[in-house]
């Protein structure tokens, strides 16, 4: 069973130096405190290369490529990435809400751009609703889910 709060917990990376001298934490995502979510959302923690780690979502698949030099952030979500018109829609809507990763309006129209462009009803009516009552991406934003309270 999940519960809810008003706090958030933030994911992240502590860098070290191998010499121990220098160190520094910086945010992945955040989320809402909920243990149900906070179980099922991490996974493995895999290092790429001396510099990128891939933190795994607990369905092995979507993770966080994480650039521990320029502390970059990507969130790849497989289903979207590989061009199925429903996971660019779920995505989309991950933007909009700021759920798992940081709430971004130009890279929610944009997944949602890619949707519509294939046909994905629900993309198609969300974006006219959009452009039809000049109605901005933020206001549908559920501000439960919101990570950037």
């Amino acid at each position: 069973m999940a519960w809810r709060t008003n706090e958030y917990i933030d994911i992240g990376v502590l860098v070290k130096s191998t010499k121990g001298a220098s160190e520094f934490f910086f945010t992945v995502t955040s989320i809402g405190i909920s243990l149900g979510l906070f179980e099922s959302l991490l996974g493995n923690i895999v290092w790429v290369d001396d510099k990128t780690i891939r933190l795994f979502q607990g369905n092995k698949r979507d993770y966080w490529e994480i650039d521990t030099e320029s502390q970059a952030v990507k969130f790849y979500f497989a289903s979207a990435e590989i061009g199925d018109a429903h996971g660019q829609f779920d995505l989309a809507k991950m933007y909009i809400n700021g759920w798992v990763v940081e709430q971004d309006m130009e890279n929610a129209r944009l997944w949602l751009q890619r949707s519509a462009a294939q046909g994905y009803t629900r993309a198609t009516k969300l974006l006219q609703r959009i452009s039809e009552r000049h109605e901005s991406l933020a206001n549908l934003a559920d501000p439960i889910m919101n990570s950037k309270k």
